[in-house]
This record gives C-alpha cells, structure tokens and sequence, in this order.
C-alpha cells in the first residue's frame, strides 16, 4: 500500500514540475507572439489560436519527454581521469588486442605503481 502510495506523490511531482514547464513555455510563446498586437482585445481574440499554435508545437515535446532537463555542471578531470585517459591510449598503442577492460586493468595497474612510487598530493582525492 505504501509502494502505491510513493509512486502516487511521484507521479504527482512529475505531473506539477510538467505543468510548472509548460506553463513557463506558454507564457514565453505568448510574450513572443504578442509584441506585435495593438491592444488588449486583439491579443484576448487572439489567446485561442495562440494556445493552438502552442498545442501543436509543444505538447508533443512536454508529453514524451517530461520537464526540460536542467544543466548538469561538468567537473573538471582530475589527475586519476587525466593518467588513465593517457595511459589507455599508451597501452593500447603498444597492445592493440587489448579491448576495455585489459585496457583498464593494466592502466590501473600502472596508476596504483606510480602511486606508491611518487604520492600525489593535490585536492581532487585520487
């Protein structure tokens, strides 16, 4: 009862945050259409064939995809992403038959030596 009920309040958000979404773009296609109407009543005689010409251009997009998605910030790489990215493409110069996972695991390798070798002392915890 309570799995039904969790999916309820999620559906829910999802319904609102789609709601919240199109609204958004309605009201950004209406500012858009309106620049050019000389008054108040044109733009009210207009709002029917404004809410169409939305329908028909947007619904499609809100109904299969849901709200826009928000932008993800990408961090930068740290020295961990940065050795294995150069070692992969090292060993699979010198190793061609290796696929990704030997590729992987012999660039592991190579990171946890040169570790324990020369300790990396830097604020990204690799």
């Amino acid at each position: 009862m309570t799995t039904i009920l969790h999916l309820q309040n999620a559906l829910n958000k999802v319904v609102e945050e789609v709601k919240t979404d199109a609204l958004d773009r309605f009201a950004e296609f209406v500012k858009e259409r309106v620049k050019n109407v000389d008054t108040v009543e044109e733009a009210i005689k207009n709002v029917d064939e404004l809410l169409a010409e939305f329908k028909a251009t947007n619904v499609a997009s809100v109904i299969n995809f849901g709200p826009r998605k928000k932008e993800k910030k990408s961090r930068p790489p740290n020295s961990y992403n940065l050795f294995i990215k150069q070692k992969m493409q090292e060993i699979k110069a010198q190793h061609p038959e290796y696929k990704g996972k030997e590729l992987m695991k012999k660039a592991t390798e190579a990171w946890n030596e040169q570790k324990v070798k020369e300790p990396v002392h830097n604020d990204d915890n690799a």
